[in-house]
């Protein structure tokens, strides 16, 4: 489905929670090729701005909020899901917050006359900056900031390209402070009997493992062990079926993390290359609260 036609059924989700047009801003990287910039989309994941208050389920102190499964809005996330093929994160901000990013965006005229508001390229450095602060273990995890680091260079060379010399150079600072991240160390792939990870959510849990890479294209029964690089809103009906749950990268708050908690299921994120030396049909056993994943067979 086109973008337009699915911002068309955003609109329509988003008032249905009680979110009116003013209330959200889309920012990411639909957001920036919407503003005529030519850069590489995440496909089918769009992020959008919401104050706090605004969000219609509680969420504490997150700084990612998604439907949650099983709730009335979790069953309309879902029929959004299949019928646009995309999915969306709240990022949540105080009110005030989100009044100063509302001066920085431009509006956007879908094609019955509404319109939405984009996150201009200036005010979307913040949030990655945000982002890339907070890409430790204790939030989103390092590969994340891996891959926004990314997306900041590159959006940078397209300033640039675009002779939008100060927000180019804006952005070439930031990548240069968190060039580090580039350094992190990954865990080296090998047939390891044992793999470690951090604790997101605690318990116990031994069963079939499937390493899931498309979330919708795949079979998982009841009681299987889901191990994937990431979880996304798309692997809620693999999650509500999993007898534990194992990621190769993310931190506590990662939507693997989050989602675990509220649906108490056993989960280990951060375990590295898990989707490399588990295989697809090992009986494992996870210990999520000691945050180990031994390989049975």
């Amino acid at each position: 489905m086109k973008i337009k036609k699915v911002l068309a059924h955003l609109l329509g989700l988003l008032e249905k929670w009680g979110i009116p047009s003013e209330d959200w801003i889309l920012t990411g990287q639909y957001a920036d090729r919407m503003q005529g910039y030519e850069v590489k989309v995440r496909k089918g994941h769009l992020n959008i701005l919401v104050p706090r208050a605004k969000i219609p389920w509680r969420i504490g102190r997150a700084l990612e909020a998604h439907a949650p499964a099983g709730t009335s809005q979790g069953n309309q996330f879902q029929k959004f899901l299949k019928e646009t093929g995309f999915e969306f994160d709240f990022l949540p901000m105080s009110s005030g917050e989100f009044k100063k990013n509302v001066k920085k965006t431009v509006r956007y005229s879908l094609r019955d006359g509404r319109e939405i508001l984009l996150l201009a390229p200036i005010g979307e450095l913040k949030l990655l900056k945000n982002i890339l602060e907070k890409s430790n273990e204790k939030a989103w995890g390092t590969e994340k900031g891996r891959r926004i680091l990314g997306y900041v260079e590159e959006f940078a060379n397209e300033l640039k390209r675009k002779n939008e010399k100060e927000d180019s150079e804006a952005y070439s600072r930031v990548a240069e402070k968190y060039k580090y991240l580039k350094k992190t160390s990954i865990q080296k792939r090998g047939r390891k009997k044992e793999i470690r990870g951090l604790t997101a959510y605690a318990g116990k849990a031994k069963g079939i493992a499937r390493i899931i890479g498309e979330a919708s294209k795949t079979k998982f029964d009841r009681g299987n062990i889901l191990v994937t690089k990431m979880t996304s809103p798309k692997f809620t009906p693999l999650m509500l079926k999993a007898a534990a749950i194992v990621t190769d990268i993310g931190g506590q708050l990662c939507h693997a993390a989050i989602t675990s908690r509220e649906l108490k299921i056993p989960c280990i994120v951060g375990a590295k290359s898990a989707t490399k030396i588990i295989h697809d049909g090992d009986m494992i056993k996870v210990d999520a609260g000691r945050g180990i994943i031994k390989i049975m067979k």
